[in-house]
């Protein structure tokens, strides 16, 4: 059975792919942000609010700073969890002993590539150690075959990561809601002492 359908340019295909990997990383990158700013505002205002009202919860007392106490320790927490999503890719998955992002297979990929940036620098190192011109070098590579298998594997990883990323962006989210009960608890728990 015939196709109308048009032959398809793999590299171009590709690449809108992975440029498309890299929106969802930003899209996370983004979120993780907001609740980060979302954080330091409760932290504020929860901070101003003790301020304003130190001198009318005298004395202060271990059951009188609890809520304050859990509340630090829940956004310490938090804070923690979103340095985790912003973390960029090439500390994360360059680390040899950490798995939880790329296997061994992938980790080699990072200085072979000729389109991950640390790919290109290791090339560049490499060719000059061999006394080559690294720009010949990296030309005899540029073909469809490599370019194609190099784009595929790069979207795999980003992918991975991005994925990585969700995970963890929905962990902090949970630790984020904690937080804010908490700093509601403790800053209705404040305006009671204060009365």
């Amino acid at each position: 059975m015939p196709t109308t359908e048009e032959p398809i340019n793999q590299i171009e295909t590709l690449s809108k792919i992975y440029d498309r990997q890299h929106y969802f990383i930003d899209r996370h990158d983004s979120m993780a942000e907001k609740l980060m700013n979302t954080l330091l505002i409760e932290l504020s205002g929860l901070t101003i609010l003790y301020s304003l009202l130190i001198d009318k919860i005298q004395p202060l007392s271990f059951k009188t700073l609890l809520p304050l106490f859990v509340f630090v320790v829940l956004f310490t927490a938090s804070l923690v969890q979103l340095i985790l999503v912003i973390r960029p890719l090439s500390s994360k998955a360059k680390n040899e002993k950490d798995k939880s992002l790329l296997n061994e297979e992938n980790k080699k990929w990072i200085s072979d590539s000729s389109i991950y940036y640390r790919g290109i620098v290791s090339q560049i190192k490499k060719s000059l150690e061999e006394q080559k011109v690294p720009s010949a070098v990296y030309l005899d590579r540029m073909n469809n075959r490599n370019i194609t298998a190099d784009l595929i594997q790069q979207i795999f990883i980003l992918a991975q990561y991005s994925e990585f990323k969700r995970t963890k962006l929905e962990t902090a989210i949970k630790w984020i809601i904690a937080t804010t009960v908490i700093g509601v608890v403790a800053a209705t728990y404040l305006l009671y002492l204060s009365t």
